[in-house]
C-alpha cells in the first residue's frame, strides 16, 4: 500500500470514529426513552421506525470501519480459550426470535458436547449472525436452517444450510465481493458488505469458508484451526464498547420492518 492510499484510509478510519460517537449517543437516548416513557399506540411505531434506522447506520458505518481496518492490517483481535460448542448454541438461541418472526425454524447439532479452541468470541458472533441473519432472509417461510458442528483433528467446521432458492451462478463467483448483493422485491434491504465482511473477518481468524449451492438449498461451511492458548496468551478484551453490548440487534436491523 502506498503512502497516499494510506493517508486515504486513515481519514476514513477518522471520519468513521467521528461518526460512530453521535450516533452511539442516539441509539442509547432512545433506548432511554423507550425505557423510562411509555409511548402511545401513535408514537411506538414511529420510535421503532428511528431505533430501527440507527442500528442499520451503525452497523453499516461499523462494517465500513473493520473493512478498512482489516485492510490497512489494524485489526485487532482478542482471542481466548473458549467452548465453540456453548458459543454457537447461545448465538443460535439469540436468534430463535428472528427465525420466529419470518416463520423459519433454526437448528443446531453438534458432533461433541463441547470443544475448546482459541478464538476471538465477539469476532465469532460477528460471523455467525451474519451468516443467520442471510439464511433467513432467503429462507421460504415453513422452512428450516441447518447449523451444524463438526469435530477433526486440527480443524473445526460450521455448517450454515437453509432451504430456499439458490444463489444464481453469476453471482456465485462474487459472493464475497463488495457491493455484489442485488436488491429484490423479497429482500429489498442490505449494504452489499455482508459476506464481504464475513469472508474478511474469517481470514482473519486463520479460517475459510466455502458454499455448496443447489437449486433447492445454500450451504455455507467454515472451518476453523483447533488452537489453544497458553496461561499467557490469553487476549481478553480490554472493555466492552458500544457494539459489543449491542450486537444482536445491530447485526439483525435490516431483518425487520
Amino acid at each position: 500500500m502506498d503512502k497516499i492510499e494510506e493517508n486515504k484510509l486513515r481519514f476514513y478510519e477518522d471520519l468513521i470514529h467521528d461518526m460512530k460517537a453521535p450516533l452511539s449517543i442516539l441509539i442509547l437516548n432512545l433506548d432511554s426513552v423507550q425505557k423510562s416513557v411509555k409511548l402511545t399506540h401513535k408514537l411506538k411505531p414511529k420510535y421503532d421506525t428511528m431505533q430501527r434506522c440507527t442500528n442499520q447506520l451503525y452497523k453499516l458505518i461499523n462494517d465500513l470501519s473493520d473493512y478498512n481496518k482489516m485492510h490497512r492490517g489494524v485489526f485487532n483481535k482478542y482471542s481466548r480459550n473458549l467452548d465453540i460448542v456453548q458459543c454457537l448454541s447461545r448465538i443460535v438461541e439469540l436468534t430463535q426470535g428472528l427465525g420466529a418472526s419470518k416463520n423459519v425454524e433454526i437448528m443446531f447439532s453438534s458432533e461433541v458436547a463441547d470443544k475448546i479452541l482459541a478464538v476471538d468470541r465477539e469476532v465469532l458472533d460477528r460471523i455467525m449472525l451474519n451468516l443467520i441473519s442471510n439464511a433467513v432472509k432467503h429462507s421460504e417461510p415453513g422452512s428450516q436452517i441447518h447449523i451444524k458442528f463438526e469435530d477433526s483433528v486440527d480443524r473445526v467446521t460450521i455448517r450454515v444450510r437453509n432451504e430456499g432458492s439458490g444463489i444464481s451462478p453469476e453471482m456465485v463467483d462474487n459472493l464475497y465481493q463488495r457491493y455484489q448483493w442485488k436488491p429484490s422485491r423479497e429482500n429489498p434491504r442490505g449494504s452489499g458488505l455482508g459476506l464481504s465482511i464475513v469472508h474478511d473477518l474469517i481470514n482473519e481468524l486463520n479460517g475459510g469458508i466455502d458454499v455448496n449451492n443447489s437449486e433447492n438449498s445454500v450451504e455455507f461451511s467454515l472451518w476453523l484451526p483447533v488452537h489453544i492458548l497458553g496461561d499467557c496468551e490469553s487476549q481478553d478484551k480490554p472493555f466492552e464498547d458500544f457494539y459489543s453490548e449491542n450486537m444482536v440487534q445491530i447485526e439483525l436491523s435490516d431483518q425487520y420492518e
